[in-house]
């Protein structure tokens, strides 16, 4: 293939709890046995971080990874999330603890001319607390409805400067007025997380973690020390739709307090109250509340991933992580970032994760419960929006090269098995990841409660003899899409910005249309045009990658910069598509001038890139739960496409931009096979949750024969089985449960319910000849065939007359038994490898439907010709 040196992807968390030297050395030889060349060690749960503790285990850590020719990464602090300067906000540094804005209202009712009112007194601890204005205002509402309070911002009287001695003395006309106290203050106790938009805070971070470690090991920075990874630092403030405009604290800092001056003078303190009050006529107050968060992400970005990242660089060593995108969280307050591409500005990798549930088969598009009553998805976010935030930054960051990494597999729970982190790899593979982070190595004793699934445990987990199948073919997906160009039709504008100003479509919507029609896109910020337009020659450009169209959802307003770059953009024939309808604002508040492009109902989008011929591959019939990326490298094409379908089989055409011949390669077993293809045409049958990497290299291997799996004539092996069972403690030795049993849910409530680890099938069966009859006349070579399993819980693995047919962590079940069934009499053996959630029942898995154990249909022997 490609290239010939394949290097490592992979650097899975390894859990800390201090566990006695032969444990850590044992595991990282676990780890390295499962073809894993780098770890990301975990600190959360060490008990002595940075301390006499934690260096002898890092010690042992490093000597091992020394003697492995591997490398490693630290999380980098104490606690999650990262910010708590490994303890030095709580012990050392209170007065870098998180700064966040409120108010207090006080309502009166005039006219009063000699009104006077006690703003100190209000203020009751000194030490924390800081006016930062008083603002009057007149109420709309006449104060009958109790829910209702609404002030208007139209007319506010700035009083900050009125101010005496604590009070302020102000004759109030006639009419009910608010007077609104704003003041800021350091969030009391809970976390001490530092405040990540100060820099006199964030230099807390790199005194309580980073110095430390160089200090101890940085003669290994930049070799066996690869680096460090922040885990989803974040404002702290609200829930997931926190934004101006709802009733919570606001993040603050001395800083940002300066940035709101400069962007809009002193004017702007008579407008903070409209960071949470509504107004008549709506444009003052979506003004400020754009401006604060614009400055609020932008202050994020300068004063804690570039303080970091320029740190690492200057020290020889890498800077990664990712950030909380949950639920649309990415371009907000609360437990995000305010902005997802200038929270990552700086890190060396574009990172995400999917961990808790956030994806799983079938719910494409779907809210559903998630952790409890209280708790809803958006699927449509984490089905279609989710990781191609992180490939899309790769793809446009040239500082990225590339590397898109993706935390996976975390806090599921027992109930995930081989297949699906499969499911949940190839669901990353085919939007552009290309690095992982695979959740987790832990050195704790078993079981361990704390987020499962973890690979080893200890020896228990019956599924780990499969883990390097996995990671193996993780590793080399990696390396096949990694070092080129991705190609894609669309850029799709991303959602920040508008959503700032309000009445705003979130980008996924306009995403989740053209992901279904197998258009495939990258989102890019308005940041991204601030300087030029990109567009040259009817493309949007960002280093080598290219777009042929813009896709902006449907926004109020956009900042103007961008709207002006769309006019240069329309020049440079680059299509413009507005989703549902065109922007009427600047996010200045004026009045926007209609921009070039044409405007799309959601629901005509995708057909409309159809129709001008901008779709790079075309699929027809229209199959929705089929994904297709395509990458470029070394003048080859590679085509990776992927059945998220949960139960159905799809049977498509689908026509690539390629000329040459085109060749199936099975990357799990390093496999090339010819391909029937005409002119790029190739015509597949995928099972649900299979995947296929096409390609048009085949290396040196031209003479790659043709892959078997076409239907043909179908024998149903309908027999008595005898079915013994084996835990992950005894295998390979099996006991005897049935003897001529049929097939059966070894986990039903009648059976074994409790029962993990593998159960063994065998059975003798009599094969077919051509004309349906014994095959007593052909040659053991000449009988072409594959034995086919369905409902399979979860990991199969086929023997035949003593032979081994391979194995399959997921669909398709399908085993090529070419050369090995015998005419007559023939001995079947099977055996299927169930998870730990049997034996283990964790909360993760609780929340999830169970699935059965075992092998549940019968299989099917498929006979071909030739």
């Amino acid at each position: 293939m490609a290239s010939a040196v394949e290097k490592n992807y992979l650097l899975p968390f390894f859990w800390q709890h201090g566990a006695e030297e032969p444990v850590l050395r044992e595991l990282m030889g676990k780890i390295q046995e499962a073809d894993i060349h780098e770890v990301c060690v975990e600190s959360r749960p060490h008990p002595d971080f940075c301390g006499p503790g934690w260096w002898r285990d890092l010690d042992i850590i490093l000597e091992e990874a020394q003697k492995r020719n591997m490398r490693v990464w630290v999380l980098d602090d104490v606690n999650f999330p990262s910010g708590h300067a490994g303890g030095l906000i709580a012990d050392k540094y209170p007065q870098h603890r998180r700064r966040v804005l409120d108010y207090v209202a006080i309502d009166v009712l005039g006219p009063d001319e000699h009104a006077s009112f006690l703003i100190d007194s209000l203020l009751r601890h000194p030490e924390t607390e800081r006016l930062e204005a008083v603002v009057a205002g007149r109420r709309l509402d006449p104060g009958a409805e109790w829910e209702c309070a609404r002030t208007d911002v139209t007319d506010l009287v700035d009083l900050t400067g009125c101010v005496k001695d604590g009070r302020v003395y102000w004759p109030v006309p006639e009419g009910l007025y608010s007077i609104i106290v704003v003041y800021s203050h350091l969030l009391a106790g809970g976390s001490a997380l530092l405040n990540p938009i100060s820099q006199e805070a964030v230099a807390c971070q790199i005194e309580g973690c980073y110095q430390p470690h160089y200090e101890h090991y940085g003669h290994l920075f930049g070799n066996v020390f690869a680096g460090f990874f922040s885990d989803e630092p974040q404002f702290a403030c609200g829930g997931w739709s926190s934004l101006p405009g709802k009733d919570i604290p606001l993040s603050w800092s001395d800083e940002l307090r300066e940035a709101l001056r400069e962007r809009m003078g002193e004017d702007y303190r008579r407008l903070l109250p409209a960071l949470w009050l509504e107004g008549d006529s709506g444009k003052e107050e979506k003004v400020i509340r754009y401006v604060y968060m614009d400055e609020a992400s932008r202050l994020f970005s300068e004063c804690f991933c570039r303080t970091i990242s320029d740190w690492c660089h200057a020290h020889g060593v890498e800077y990664i992580g990712h950030h909380v995108e949950d639920n649309n969280s990415h371009s907000r307050l609360g437990p995000g970032a305010g902005h997802f591409f200038r929270a990552q500005k700086g890190q060396d990798m574009a990172g995400a994760d999917i961990v808790m549930h956030q994806i799983h088969p079938g719910y494409a598009g779907i809210s559903r419960h998630w952790h409890s009553a209280h708790s809803l998805t958006d699927g449509e976010f984490f089905h279609y929006g989710l990781i191609k935030l992180a490939s899309s930054l790769a793809h446009i960051d040239p500082s990225k090269k590339g590397r898109a990494l993706c935390e996976n597999f975390g806090a599921y729970g027992w109930m995930e098995g081989v297949r699906l982190m499969k499911w949940l790899a190839d669901h990353c593979l085919v939007r552009g990841i290309n690095r992982f982070t695979p959740h987790a190595f832990t050195d704790s004793p078993f079981p361990e409660w704390d987020s499962p699934p973890h690979f080893y445990a200890q020896g228990n987990n019956p599924q780990y003899r499969f883990m390097g199948h996995l990671f193996r073919y993780m590793n080399r997906m990696c390396h096949l899409l990694d070092g080129g160009i991705h190609v894609a039709s669309v850029l799709v504008l991303y959602q920040a910005d508008a959503e700032w100003w309000g009445g705003a479509m979130l980008s996924q919507r306009p995403m989740r249309r053209l992901m279904q029609r197998q258009i495939d896109l990258d989102v890019v910020p308005c940041d991204a045009f601030r300087d030029e337009s990109h567009a040259q020659d009817g493309y949007i450009r960002f280093g080598q990658e290219r777009y042929g169209a813009l896709v902006i959802p449907g926004a109020e307003a956009l900042p103007g910069y961008f709207l002006m770059r769309l006019e240069e953009i329309a020049c440079a024939g680059v299509p413009i598509y507005f989703v549902g309808k065109k922007p009427s604002w600047t996010t200045a508040g004026e009045a926007a001038m209609e921009p070039p492009g044409e405007t799309v109902s959601l629901d005509r989008l995708a057909d409309r890139i159809l129709e001008s011929g901008l779709a790079d591959v075309k699929v027809t019939p229209v199959c929705p739960n089929l994904r297709v990326y395509h990458y470029c490298k070394e003048e080859e094409h590679y085509f990776f496409l992927f059945n998220e379908e949960k139960r159905s089989r799809l049977d498509f055409r689908i026509n690539l931009p390629v000329k040459n011949p085109v060749f199936r390669f099975d990357v799990m077993n390093d496999r090339l096979f010819r391909q029937d293809s005409s002119e790029g045409c190739v015509s597949l049958s995928l099972e649900a949750g299979e995947s296929v990497l096409l390609t048009t290299d085949c290396g040196t291997s031209f003479s790659c024969p043709e892959e078997p799996f076409r239907d043909g004539r179908r024998q149903k092996l309908s027999l008595g089985w005898r079915i013994s069972l084996a835990d992950v403690r005894t295998y390979p030795n099996a006991v005897l449960y049935r003897e001529g049993a049929p097939l059966l849910d070894i986990n039903g409530p009648d059976e074994l319910p409790s029962f993990s680890g593998t159960i063994r099938y065998e059975a003798d069966f009599q094969a077919d000849d051509e004309d349906g009859g014994e095959s007593g006349s052909r040659t053991a070579d000449s009988i072409r065939a594959q034995i086919h399993l369905s409902q399979v819980y979860e990991i199969a693995e086929v023997w035949l007359n003593g032979k081994y047919a391979g194995y399959a962590l997921g669909a398709p079940y399908r085993f090529n038994v070419t050369g090995l069934l015998r005419p007559g009499r023939n001995h079947l053996v099977i055996e299927v490898t169930n998870t730990l959630a049997k034996q283990v029942a964790d909360y993760s898995s609780a929340i999830v439907p169970q699935e059965p154990g075992g092998l549940l249909a019968d299989p099917e022997l498929i006979y071909y010709k030739g």
